[in-house]
């Protein structure tokens, strides 16, 4: 089955989400859609999926014109979507979950036969070489797994056109490596594949064709084996950039130790959050935490920016205990951070930009005189804020919730870059960034790291975590299942602890 979808155009209210976009979808190929976040690709999906109505256009299978009004017209067709937020049932099986749905029409009303949907499971389950536990339930089951649960709902409804959007984003890196696999065995069988992603790596590692879009419009279309890293970094994003992160200089020394953490746990409705968590960070050091996501990076970066209490253990800035000061207090001691949420503790939505530029600072010289605030020296930090990060706004005295995600993430991280602290706790700084900014934001990072900054750097990237870090732990449910020297950084052994080994486990 081959899929056009010609000059494809989608607006939402002012905003042109997709300008004319034209691309192909062949049997037996994975085409991979790259852009950066806000370029289009899921947009353009969630049309072919019929999440959406485009308001221009046409969609074409086998050279005959379809309309695609829901997702029941894209199934019935053999066009199936994984979204990134997976769509199962927490108290069903793995198996109820996959045979739900799988039959369709007048078969739906017919008796079901449980032993022959198990054997057709299994079928499908032995030839993608696939381990799923089919009698457990699927709030019992890793994120790897959920996932290889949504591909077999689609197999068993019979897909020939497979869209996975962004479909590493919780994944081990053992587990990406089991994804692609499935994709290649697929592949031989005949089915299309869309691979939704913003990363270069996995793009040229998987697809055979690649379409690029940048604003709602496609800027290219290369044979991936014919096509370099730097030409597509410059394809996303209009400039020519060789590398997307910062090279981490060696360093000629770490200073003493800044952050201290001790037996940290966090127990909450009868289970442990953080497990015993201890480490400490030196000055001038980048140290990377990794961990796919949900495994207690959250709980961890509340409680050392003060938006929780320990049950037990104790937090060091300096020498000085800070577990119980509230996140202003730890401000003043020169701790600054980049939330997780952005929304609930990144910004006051409701008020204007340049209020939201100082906050944390707000009761600081020289932002503030008394019970007053110096208007001025506000409205030179915000444009210097804006100016740096390249705030999309009209102006400083918008509202901050009125801002686009990216740009929202923008202020936060323009706000924390903009000091020099004592201590810089980052949770994944970068995410819904562009390419130019989000090495801009690295950099400084770096720079900062430079001029003694003790950073801790929580991420799910792991390219970036292992591209920056000098140290690097993995949390696992809670608990720190080790940690390398930048000398013995290696995508395997992390991965391996990623998936809940110890390090004295994987070691060699």
């Amino acid at each position: 089955m081959n899929i056009e979808m010609l000059n494809i155009s989608k607006t939402f209210g002012s905003l042109k989400a997709l300008d004319g976009v034209s691309i192909t979808i062949k049997s037996g190929e994975v085409l991979g859609l790259l852009g950066e976040n806000g370029a289009g690709k899921s947009t353009l999906m969630n049309i072919l999926f019929g999440l959406y109505r485009m308001d221009s256009g046409e969609i074409r299978i086998d050279g005959k014109p379809v309309k695609i009004s829901s997702p029941k017209d894209a199934i019935e067709k053999g066009i199936f979507m994984v979204h990134q937020q997976f769509k199962l049932i927490p108290s069903y099986t793995a198996l109820e979950n996959i045979v739900i749905n799988m039959h369709r029409g007048l078969g739906s009303l017919t008796r079901r036969n449980p032993k022959a949907e198990r054997e057709t499971v299994e079928k499908i389950l032995r030839s993608l070489n696939f381990e799923v536990p089919l009698d457990r339930r699927v709030d019992s089951l890793s994120l790897g797994t959920q996932q290889k649960i949504e591909i077999l709902k689609a197999l068993v409804r019979g897909a020939r056109v497979l869209i996975l959007d962004e479909p590493t984003t919780n994944l081990t890196p053992g587990e990406v490596d089991e994804l692609f696999q499935a994709i290649k065995r697929l592949k031989e069988n005949g089915v299309g594949i869309v691979f939704i992603t913003h990363k270069l790596r996995e793009v040229l590692e998987i697809t055979d064709r690649i379409v690029i879009l940048r604003k709602g419009r496609k800027v290219g279309e290369r044979i991936t084996s014919a096509v370099s890293p730097s030409e597509l970094i410059e394809l996303m994003v209009g400039a020519r950039m060789e590398s997307i992160y910062p090279e981490l200089q060696p360093t000629k020394g770490y200073g003493e130790i800044v952050l201290a953490v001790r037996d940290l746990w966090l127990v909450e409705g009868g289970l442990a959050r953080v497990r015993g968590v201890s480490l400490s960070i030196r000055r001038g050091e980048i140290y990377g935490i990794a961990g796919v996501a949900g495994n207690g990076q959250s709980e961890l970066m509340d409680l050392l920016i003060g938006y929780r209490r320990p049950s037990k253990g104790y937090i060091e800035l300096e020498g000085r205990e800070i577990t119980v000061l509230n996140p202003l207090e730890r401000i003043s001691l020169g701790l600054r951070f980049i939330p997780e949420d952005r929304v609930r503790d990144g910004v006051l939505p409701s008020m204007p930009i340049y209020l939201n530029a100082i906050l944390g600072d707000h009761r600081a010289a020289p932002y503030s005189r008394g019970v007053f605030l110096d208007m001025e020296a506000v409205r030179e930090r915000a444009l210097r804020i804006v100016k740096t990060l390249r705030v999309d706004t009209p102006s400083i005295y918008k509202i901050a919730g009125r801002l686009s995600g990216g740009n929202l993430q923008k202020l936060i991280v323009g706000r924390a870059l903009d000091t020099l602290p004592k201590v810089l706790i980052a949770y994944s700084p970068t995410r819904g960034l562009d390419l130019a900014t989000s090495r801009y934001v690295l950099e400084r990072i770096v720079e900062l790291r430079e001029k003694g900054v003790a950073v801790l750097y929580i991420g799910e990237d792991l390219d970036e975590l292992l591209s920056i870090s000098d140290r690097l732990s993995v949390i696992y449910k809670g608990e720190l299942m080790g940690e390398l020297e930048r000398s013995r950084f290696s995508k395997d052994l992390v991965g391996k602890m990623m998936a809940g080994y110890r390090l004295e486990e994987v070691a060699g």
